[in-house]
């Protein structure tokens, strides 16, 4: 059984929790706050986690923590847990046994005591928030701590976090953008090759070549076959999408279209190269029997 805290989709957690190289300072960091904001939802229930140890956590490849076998001691045990707050209270310190065996696996995370054992402690690299969450998760608690107690050791860790994820927000949303700027792009150029150059109509074989389509295929020429004045094909990504968004936004800037054997020339406007797309389409999917 598994239960993820964290808001993660279990699909995407694939690694467990691994301490065999030395973590980073910035992801030990960014391991305590994602532990302690699954502590928050499950103690905020009235629940505690009562398995919580490195072999229960699982990594995401977004580097997200979350907490395997919750809910697991509850399954197994013949009755409910009669003294909720101790539990809480194991899961607070299994999260600083956590947080010391990730910092065991550096050598600079420990510091000889004169005539006892050299002890773990956070080295040089973690800020004075860490330190001071690390040992009041090791040394301070009483059985009358609570998560949110703990929680305001790390409040200045908690905007950190909160700004890093609106930044994602935002980088994300940007790249949205810039998706459905390119579908709209992508539906334009499918369009004018759904009209362009088809000899399927019964009734007008050369209904591609005629009337509004014919402009179709004269501003399909200018986007995608323009040449330069040495003669060189013009293979400029920024005039193919700067046409298109013009065309798309329906702009009444006006162009001038030559055929191909350049002996006529149209001026007309990206708004109404817009209208006679638009229309051909419209004519091209509603059913007739000039289609085959």
């Amino acid at each position: 059984m598994s239960n993820d805290s964290t808001g993660e989709s279990p699909s995407t957690t694939t690694e467990p929790y691994m301490v065999a190289e030395p973590a980073p300072a910035a992801e030990t960091n960014v391991a305590a706050s994602n532990l302690m904001a699954a502590l928050k939802t499950v103690h905020s229930a009235g629940l505690a986690v009562q398995t919580l140890s490195v072999s229960t956590i699982i990594l995401s490849p977004t580097n997200r923590v979350c907490l395997n076998s919750c809910g697991l001691a509850d399954v197994l045990a013949l009755h409910p847990c009669s003294n909720m707050d101790a539990a809480q209270q194991s899961d607070l310190q299994a999260v600083g046994h956590v947080l010391s065996v990730i910092l065991s696996s550096s050598a600079d995370n420990y510091v000889a005591m004169q005539g006892q054992a050299s002890v773990v402690l956070p080295g040089p690299g973690f800020s004075t928030d860490f330190k001071e969450l690390f040992g009041y998760l090791n040394h301070r608690l009483t059985p009358v701590v609570a998560i949110d107690d703990v929680l305001r050791l790390a409040g200045s860790r908690v905007f950190s976090e909160l700004d890093a994820a609106r930044r994602e927000s935002d980088l994300l949303c940007d790249n949205l953008k810039l998706e459905l700027a390119n579908g709209r792009l992508v539906r334009l150029v499918c369009k004018m090759n759904f009209i362009t150059e088809r000899s399927d109509n019964v009734v007008d074989p050369e209904w591609a070549e005629t009337g509004d389509r014919y402009l179709i295929k004269l501003f399909r020429d200018y986007v995608f076959h323009s040449v330069s004045d040495s003669g060189k094909p013009v293979s400029s990504m920024a005039h193919v999408v700067g046409n298109l968004n013009k065309l798309d936004a329906g702009s009444p800037e006006k162009i001038m279209l030559m055929s191909r054997d350049e002996k006529s020339c149209l001026v007309v406007s990206y708004e109404e190269v817009k209208r006679c797309v638009e229309d051909a389409y419209q004519e091209l999917v509603t059913p007739s029997q000039a289609w085959r």
